[in-house]
């Protein structure tokens, strides 16, 4: 199995800290190093650094799974990596603070709403 971890490029609009400096993407480096790489092979794809389109590394890689992690920022370009992928590949899943703690997932929050 492949699995394909994206960490988007940020909007122009936004103030953060990538536009000072650039962090490792340390999310993704914590869900890739806890799965076992006997069972898949994990890529992670920092879009800060890669100038190429996001279509080509799917294209290219052709992952069964693909993870996009963000901040509240981020919504926008999420969402449109997510519908370029899902052209792309059949199985997606999603998840985080705000998609985990949605309506349907309220009981498992620790944080009341």
């Amino acid at each position: 199995m492949k699995i394909l971890l994206i960490r988007p490029r940020p909007p122009k609009e936004t103030i953060g800290l990538q536009h000072v400096m650039i962090c490792e993407p340390l999310e993704l480096e914590y869900l890739a190093g806890n799965i076992d790489p006997s069972l898949a092979e994990v890529r992670i794809l920092d879009m800060i650094l890669e100038r190429g389109s996001i279509d080509r590394f799917v294209r290219e890689y052709q992952p069964d799974i693909v993870g996009l992690t963000g901040y509240i920022t981020h919504i926008g370009v999420v969402k449109e990596y997510a519908s370029r992928v899902k052209k792309n590949i059949a199985q997606r899943s999603d998840g985080g603070r705000r998609r985990t703690c949605g309506s349907r997932a309220r009981g498992f929050c620790r944080q009341k709403y």
